[in-house]
């Protein structure tokens, strides 16, 4: 199975920011909708002397999305 990798970059506070990921399963196919019962997400914010100490960020802790709104059947580009 591949393995996560940290990838760093920066939102102005306020700001926005779209994330695009190819994820596959153990077989390395892209998931599909089909494939996903429940999903959620959290933000983390890191402190670049403790990086170790992760803190979620308010209103982004443990956040339920609904699969077909963010996982796509078909590649984006």
């Amino acid at each position: 199975m591949p393995t996560a990798l940290d990838t760093p970059g920066a939102v102005f506070r306020q700001g926005t920011c779209v994330l695009l990921a190819r994820i596959v399963d153990i077989d390395n196919e892209a998931i599909v909708i089909a494939d996903v019962d429940t999903l959620t997400y959290t933000i983390f914010e890191i402190d670049p002397c403790l990086p170790n100490e992760l803190t979620a960020v308010v209103g982004h802790n443990a956040i339920s999305l609904t699969p077909s709104d963010v996982i796509s059947n078909s590649l984006e580009v």
